[in-house]
């Protein structure tokens, strides 16, 4: 009778734990199904090397300001994702997009007394010279391409992935791309300007839907 019990918990066992890895199986499939569409609209995204309209505002000193285009040229993505101990957020996702970056601030009319030109104080001729390729300087020559990561996280409940963070490669927040998401950082005030709004429709509709 002991063999019969010991046979039959063994098999109750197997089957729990059989009916258990399934049901993790199949909550992780769910979980990287539903990040493939975030994973192709960020890349499809990057691999039209956009531009972003930038405002930029000394630390401390909010009356001077200037605009000036960034364009980001994609050198190559990844992404992965992890499972975490928690269990309203199970896992945890990153997109990598590393891009060469340019600049056309050399042409601008504005400067913060460095000795070097930062823009444009007008978003009207920011704009203006927003396609003038003569006048983009790239700033990654030196260093190499830098890394944008977009940290995820999915809800269980939801079953959801959110934006948490956006950082650069050594952990530091990428504050010219959360200020699209309404979150200032030094040197990168949130903007409310329409038209500079309008020529960034694209990044808002890419981190805010």
């Amino acid at each position: 009778m002991k063999n019969i019990l010991m046979a039959l918990l063994a098999v109750v066992c197997l089957f729990t734990t059989t009916a258990s890895f399934a049901s993790n199986q199949q909550a992780q499939d769910t979980a990287l199904r539903s990040f493939q569409p975030i994973l192709t609209e960020i890349t499809n995204f990057f691999a039209q090397n956009p531009k972003l309209m930038v405002k930029i505002s000394p630390p401390g000193n909010p009356d001077k300001f200037a605009y000036f285009t960034t364009h980001f040229l994609l050198k190559k993505s990844g992404y992965d994702i992890v499972t975490t101990n928690s269990i309203v957020r199970p896992y945890h996702a990153v997109i990598d997009i590393d891009t060469d970056v340019f600049d056309n601030k050399p042409c601008g009319n504005t400067s913060f007394g460095n000795g070097e030109r930062d823009g444009w104080a007008k978003v009207d001729k920011a704009i203006e010279f927003s396609d003038n390729q003569g006048c983009f300087a790239l700033r990654t020559g030196d260093s190499g391409p830098i890394r944008h990561r977009f940290v995820y996280a999915y809800q269980a409940l939801d079953k959801k992935w959110i934006l948490t963070e956006i950082l650069y490669k050594n952990g530091k927040p990428n504050g010219r791309f959360l200020v699209l998401l309404g979150i200032p950082s030094p040197w990168f005030p949130v903007v409310k300007d329409l038209k500079v709004r309008g020529f960034n429709m694209g990044w808002y509709n890419l981190l805010t839907h």
